[in-house]
């Protein structure tokens, strides 16, 4: 235990003396071994050499920044000494400048030429000082049109200009030039070299733009809120500030803002421009890191990558900032609000007119539906007077009618009447007959009628009563109800043959006749392939043509003759019957008088009156009907007809069809002539 503490008292002993004073070795005392062994490893670790941890990028280039700043701010001082000393020989230059200017004019009171190399204007004087103080700035804080003597010019100065100014300062102040003229001042280099840096940088475009970028510039725009009491107010405000603006433009010539009296399509084009400015301004002026101290090539990329994203952002600052002054310009331009205003009073009255135009359409199409309405109004009134009046026609021919037939009707008299067939025959004009025909005449028949009964009775004295036994009126009733009557059977005849023929048109089936074959075929197939199956009657229809039979069905053909056959017209082939079934069928169509409508020898017999009247009221007591079958209904019409048959009656109808036939035409012939 001895042994460690003076072994640990050897150590503490042999620490260096400066790193503990008098006082800590007095107040050192033994310590245990554990403690005194941690404390030895402790001063040890305090007194080992530090490992120095590598630094990364951004390490790097923030020691690199606070370097470059030290050295900024060393070079601000130095440059502040230069620049006292530069305000001090400015201030001698002008003290010189003034006292050369007091001798000229102290010479020319006196008379007294003064020496040609002293004799300066106060002007060239004060320019020449002016030129040499903006030399003698630092290079971020100079001017180089102020060096050379172009401060009134600046940015606008051409390329002739600054190589005329450059030129006439350098024969002035190149150091050759000063050297021969005796002049020892001690900043012609520094002014001289001013002057060659200002001509390298404006002479060269690309240097020039840079320069031009970051030279002093009013970025200032109109806030858009301002108000004008007059036009030229605007112009005044807005017009400096677009040249000013227009330095900076990649497509020249400029377009001028213009005055008052500009024509829009002038004005148009200027603001066209504007809206889609190109500037070549610049911002490398306003890098963060200069990439030259840079010590790998990744942290020079790395550099130049921060400077382009800073340059974007302002590039993009700048765009934004010209679109703004354009689009408050645009918005404050007397000349484009006056313009809309004259557009929106057109549009208004466009509008206006449209509006006027669609009531004028509208007004006119509910003109044009009151005059339809009016129109169709007075053509059912004129409708309604036409039907009333021809009601009232047919009921005063009707009166007229009843005026002469009811005398006739109440007397009960057979009268000899003609009928269409020839001869003569009796009849009684009942009141059956006189309501027919006021039934079955239109009120043109009617009048004609009785006109014609009119004139059959002839005149009559006026207030004389009508004779009631008038044959001659009688008789002429009774020929238009035998005619009415036969007109009436005919037109019904007619009807019910047309409906006929119709029927077997609907349901005739083209092509051959179909055999018994082929029918056998169709309804094997019908009952093979029902109903519901898709193609089924292409599929029939393949069916009956694969059995060779001598015509091919098609589709179509198979569905009309499957309609034919369910309304039962169907042409089904019949066997040709024996000779003997054949007279039997003869004999029974001629009994039943379904043959041919050749008349019996009793047909070909003359009819007497008898006959002819028992005919004309059997055909009004069984008139022509769809209900009631025509060969029932001339079985019913012979049974009434004494010594006639079926056969007879219906030839005698013809007959008498005919000759009313021939009759009408040859009076429609007459009338046409």
């Amino acid at each position: 235990m001895l042994c460690l503490c003076d072994a640990n008292a050897e150590e503490r002993g042999a620490l260096p003396m400066q790193a503990a004073s008098i006082a800590e070795f007095s107040a050192l005392r033994p310590e245990p071994a554990g403690k005194a062994f941690e404390r030895m490893l402790q001063e040890h670790a305090s007194t080992a050499p530090k490992v120095v941890k590598p630094m990364t990028v951004g390490e790097r280039i923030a020691a690199k920044r606070r370097a470059a700043a030290a050295a900024e701010a060393a070079a601000k001082e130095k440059a502040k000494a230069a620049a006292e000393a530069r305000a001090a020989a400015y201030a001698a230059s002008k003290a010189k400048a003034a006292a050369a200017a007091a001798l000229a004019a102290a010479a020319a009171a006196v008379s007294v030429p003064a020496p040609v190399a002293k004799a300066k204007s106060a002007a060239a004087a004060e320019k020449a000082a002016r030129i040499e103080a903006a030399a003698l700035l630092p290079l971020k804080e100079r001017n180089h049109y102020d060096v050379l003597g172009l401060n009134e010019e600046g940015p606008d100065a051409t390329v002739d200009q600054i190589r005329r100014a450059y030129r006439r300062l350098v024969l002035k102040y190149h150091p050759d030039k000063r050297a021969t003229s005796g002049d020892d001042d001690r900043h012609t280099n520094s002014v001289f070299l001013a002057i060659k840096k200002a001509f390298e940088v404006l002479g060269d475009e690309h240097h020039r733009r840079e320069f031009d970028s970051r030279f002093d510039f009013d970025d200032s725009i109109p806030t858009g809120k301002e108000t004008f009491d007059t036009d030229e107010e605007f112009f005044d405000l807005y017009r400096p500030v677009f040249r000013r603006n227009a330095r900076f433009a990649n497509v020249t010539p400029v377009p001028d803002i213009g005055d008052a009296s500009t024509p829009m399509e002038d004005v148009e084009a200027f603001y066209s421009y504007w809206f889609s400015f190109s500037s070549w301004r610049e911002f490398n002026d306003k890098d963060e890191h200069d990439p030259e101290m840079a010590d790998s090539r990744d942290e020079r990329r790395w550099m130049q990558q921060q400077n382009v994203r800073v340059r974007a952002k302002l590039k993009a600052a700048e765009n934004d900032r010209v679109q703004k002054l354009v689009k408050r310009a645009n918005a404050a331009d007397p000349r484009i609000r006056a313009a809309k205003r004259a557009e929106r009073e057109e549009k208004t009255r466009a509008a206006r007119e449209r509006i006027a135009q669609r009531e004028a359409e509208k007004d006119a199409a509910a003109e044009r539906k009151r005059a339809a309405e009016q129109a169709e109004k007075d053509a059912i009134e004129a409708e309604k007077a036409a039907a009333e009046a021809a009601k009232i026609r047919l009921r005063d021919a009707r009166r007229a009618l009843r005026a002469i037939c009811l005398p006739l009707t109440g007397s009960g008299r057979e009268i000899d009447v003609e009928v269409a067939g020839g001869g003569t025959t009796k009849a009684t004009l009942t009141g059956a007959d006189m309501r027919m025909l006021a039934a079955r005449l239109d009120a043109e028949n009617l009048e004609a009628l009785v006109a014609e009964a009119n004139e059959a009775m002839g005149p009559m004295e006026e207030g004389a009563a009508l004779d009631p036994a008038s044959d001659a009126g009688a008789a002429a009733m009774l020929v238009m109800v035998n005619r009415t009557t036969l007109e009436r059977d005919l037109m019904l005849e007619e009807a019910a043959a047309m409906e006929a023929k119709l029927s077997v048109a609907k349901n005739k089936v083209t092509g051959p006749s179909w055999s018994s074959e082929e029918l056998s075929a169709l309804a094997k197939a019908m009952k093979r392939f029902p109903g519901g199956i898709k193609g089924r009657w292409d599929a029939i229809s393949l069916h009956i043509n694969s059995l060779g039979l001598p015509y091919k069905r098609s589709a179509k053909d198979c569905i009309g003759k499957a309609e034919a056959i369910r309304s039962g017209a169907a042409d089904v082939p019949k066997e040709k019957p024996a000779p003997v079934a054949a007279a039997a069928a003869a004999e029974a169509d001629a009994a039943s008088g379904a043959g041919d409508d050749t008349p019996s020898p009793a047909a070909s017999e003359k009819w007497t009156k008898e006959q002819q009247k028992a005919l004309e009221e059997a055909l009004r007591k069984h008139p022509s009907s769809k209900s009631v079958p025509t060969k029932e209904r001339w079985t019913a019409v012979a049974a009434l007809v004494p010594g006639k048959s079926m056969k007879d009656c219906a030839a005698r109808y013809k007959e008498l069809r005919a000759k009313l036939k021939a009759k009408a035409a040859a009076k429609a012939a007459k009338a046409a002539k």
